[in-house]
Order: C-alpha cells, then sequence, then structure tokens
C-alpha cells in the first residue's frame, strides 16, 4: 500500500473532522484568521508555555514511572525545534502550513496509504504564513497531524523520560501506538498477565494540546488556538477507532495454532505484529474509501449520519469522555475485525509473511466494489456496525470545539 511510486491517500482524520462538523453551528468558525509560524505563538504566550510545560512534564515523569525530567533548562523559547523538544515530540519534523483537499478535489485513483511522513501527497495544498483561512479548515486540516511524525522515534530519546515502548515498536510508525491508543475496558485478567498495555500517554497528550489552545486563543493567536485543537481532537477520534480501544481484536484461535505448531518460535512472535497490522489497516482503508466516497455527492449514507450526529455532546470531564467514548468501540471490536474479514475476503492478511502496508499493488477500490456486488448483505452488516462507532468519533469531535471555545461551562483545567 505503500511505496516509492504510490500516490499518497487522502488523509483519514480530514474526513470524519469534515463529517462531523456539518452539524456544528458555531460561527467562530468560519472567522477569519491568519496563518502564523509557531514562533509567533511562542513570542506572545512564552509564560504561559513554559507553565504548561513543568506541569505536562511533571505528569509524563509519574505515567512513566521516570524521575520528573524538564525537556529543557530554558527560561525563554523563540523557535520550533525549542517546541517540538520542550513537548518531547519527534525534534526532526518540520511544521507545514498547507490546507486539506475537500474529497472533490481528490483524484479518484488515489489509493489508501497509511504511511506519514508530513502531510500525504495529493491531499493537501500550500497555505503560507500571511494567507487568511478559517477555524473550520484548520480543524479539518490539522485534525491528521498527530499522524505525520510527531510521535514517531521518542523512545530512543532517552532524556525525554518516556521509558520504554509498553507495545509496539521503539522506533517507525508503530512506534506512536502508546500515544495513540489506550485500552480503557479491557479484561483485568489480560492487564494482569500482560501489565504493559495499561501504558498510554494518549490522555498527557489531549490534555496538553488543549491546554495550548486555550492559551493560544487567550493570547489572540487563533490560528494556533484551531491547530492545538484539532491536535487534541485526533487523539479523541482515535479513540473510538475499535483498533486502537482494543489490543488485539483479531481472533487469536488460528494464531496460537500456528505458533504450537511453529519450529520458527521467536521468528514466528517477530513476525505476529503484521497479522495484527494487517487486519488494522484493511479496516482503515475500507471505512475511509467508503467516506471518501460519499463525501463527493450528496447522499444519505449511515457514515455521514453517524458523523453528523446530533450536534450536541453534552459537559463531561475528559477522563469521563474517554472512558464514554472508548466503551462501544472496545466491546464490539472483535465483530467489526469477524465483519471485515468476511466482507473484504483478503486470505493473505492472514499470512504473518506478508505486510499490507508493503504492497504497492493492492487496491482497496476492486474490493469494495467486489464485496457490494457479491456481499451486500455482508457489507451492509459492516457498515452498520462502523456507524455506531462513528457516531462516537463525531460526538468527541464536537466536544473538542466546546472546549476550544470555552462552552464548556465545567471549565475543566487541562494542566
Amino acid at each position: 500500500m505503500s511505496g516509492a511510486n504510490t500516490p499518497r491517500s487522502w488523509n483519514t482524520h480530514a474526513l470524519l473532522t469534515r463529517a462531523a462538523l456539518r452539524s456544528v453551528f458555531e460561527p467562530r468558525l468560519e472567522e477569519t484568521v491568519e496563518v502564523v509560524g509557531i514562533e509567533e505563538f511562542l513570542l506572545r504566550a512564552n509564560r504561559d508555555f513554559l507553565e504548561i510545560i513543568e506541569e505536562y512534564n511533571r505528569r509524563i515523569g509519574l505515567h512513566a514511572g521516570m524521575p520528573f525530567k524538564t525537556s529543557s533548562s530554558e527560561s525563554h523559547m523563540a523557535t520550533s525545534d525549542q517546541f517540538l523538544t520542550a513537548l518531547k515530540l519527534n525534534p526532526s519534523i518540520a511544521f507545514n502550513y498547507v490546507r486539506a483537499l475537500s474529497p472533490d478535489e481528490i483524484p479518484p485513483e488515489t489509493p489508501h496509504d497509511p504511511s506519514r511522513n508530513g502531510p500525504p501527497g495529493g491531499m493537501y495544498v500550500p497555505l503560507p504564513e500571511g494567507e487568511a483561512t478559517t477555524g473550520s479548515e484548520v480543524l479539518i486540516t490539522f485534525s491528521d497531524e498527530p499522524d505525520w511524525g510527531m510521535d514517531q522515534d521518542l523512545y530512543p530519546i532517552r532524556e525525554y523520560g518516556y521509558g520504554q515502548a509498553p507495545f509496539g515498536q521503539e522506533t517507525g510508525k508503530t512506534s506512536q501506538a502508546p500515544f495513540h491508543m489506550t485500552f480503557l475496558h479491557e479484561n483485568p485478567i489480560v492487564t494482569t498477565i500482560i501489565p504493559d498495555i495499561r501504558k498510554s500517554f494518549m490522555e498527557e497528550r489531549i490534555r496538553v494540546f488543549f491546554a495550548l489552545a486555550r492559551t493560544a486563543f487567550a493570547h489572540g493567536v487563533n490560528y494556533w488556538g484551531w491547530r492545538f485543537t484539532a491536535w487534541a481532537m485526533h487523539y479523541l477520534q482515535d479513540l473510538t477507532q475499535p483498533y486502537h480501544a482494543k489490543p488485539y481484536p483479531p481472533a487469536l484461535a488460528p494464531v496460537w495454532r500456528r505458533l504450537a505448531m511453529s519450529r520458527d518460535l521467536r521468528g514466528f512472535i517477530a513476525k505476529l505484529g503484521n497479522y495484527l497490522k494487517n487486519h488494522h489497516l484493511l479496516f482503515e482503508a475500507a471505512v475511509h474509501f467508503i467516506i471518501n466516497e460519499v463525501a463527493k455527492k450528496p447522499q444519505d449514507h449511515p457514515f455521514l449520519r453517524a458523523l453528523e450526529g446530533s450536534g450536541k455532546t453534552g459537559q463531561k470531564l475528559l477522563v469521563k469522555v474517554m472512558h464514554d467514548s472508548s466503551r462501544f468501540p472496545a466491546r464490539i471490536a472483535t465483530t467489526v475485525d469477524r465483519e471485515m474479514t468476511n466482507v473484504m475476503n483478503v486470505p493473505r492478511i492472514e499470512d504473518i509473511d506478508y505486510s499490507l502496508e508493503d504492497d504497492s499493488a493492492y487496491r482497496i477500490a476492486p474490493e469494495i466494489v467486489k464485496a457490494a456486488q457479491k456481499r451486500p448483505e455482508q457489507l451492509d452488516r459492516f457498515i452498520h456496525i462502523v456507524s455506531d462507532c462513528l457516531l462516537e468519533t463525531g460526538n468527541v469531535t464536537r466536544y473538542a470545539i466546546q472546549i476550544a471555545t470555552c462552552s464548556n461551562s465545567k471549565g475543566e483545567k487541562f494542566l
């Protein structure tokens, strides 16, 4: 699905956010904001930024079970590099100033590609500093940004104090997993046997970005207020995805049988990640292909209805939102995986030697067309179940906007 000559995909979170915003009436979202660099935010809000970072570092240290570590001893921060280091993000990334294309602007032949190294090509156009945009466009564009590398390759940076990766890899795409997944509803027996799966930094990410969003708005840097909100929104949306809310959605019985017969136990376990990743990526490819297609033309589709929801989210504290919004996706994850594998009918994803991510020849479109023709009832069942998850996605998206606009009357302090 990826490869040097493979076009990058439409991005996933932009589609979710665009649909979820359809039911939101918030005048501030359509107000014009000027695109400004991160340096402008640091110039105006430096003291508040340093206070947020101090509390953020304390929380990271407590969560990681490591001694409290600050990312920097500097009393003034003025550059993007200093910003990234202070937030314990990937110091090698660059901030991109872009705009997400709408679905009808995206070439139909663009395949789904989960790889991220900055904005996926074919999905964005430059929008340089000094140009005008709106809050809604910033949210749509940058709700995918945490997948562009900011949470990757962090564990080898020992001074960050994250400790060892509790799951996923130390480097590469999967090294971001502990920041983008949290398993709040896992069976206590499983968490006792595998205690590391209880460790996630998702809540810390959400808190710091909401705190930064409010600070940016307070200092009149509205562009970054919306961009930080989009980052927090990303993690909340991830939480409503079944493969982010449950560690092992695919049926593992066939794997254990093959494991018992394997002559190369270590090699088998090393490749087991392909099995889980194949299912995860096929699910995302299928769901987001469908959303991209139905968003191109006015139509009544369960995915769009679910994302639009009622436009109301209620007033809850963050921990309650995280717990409630992930409950159904976690409970239904195994069913979602079974329905997905049945309707897509791609047997090779069960092969631990096969990597869907590295298969540049794979195209999701023909598989969806074939499923609609040959297995329509199964496809409808899959769409219905996923729609129930997307209802939660729409809810947390609107919750993020409530936080950003301070319309949540509880006035929760995030850091």
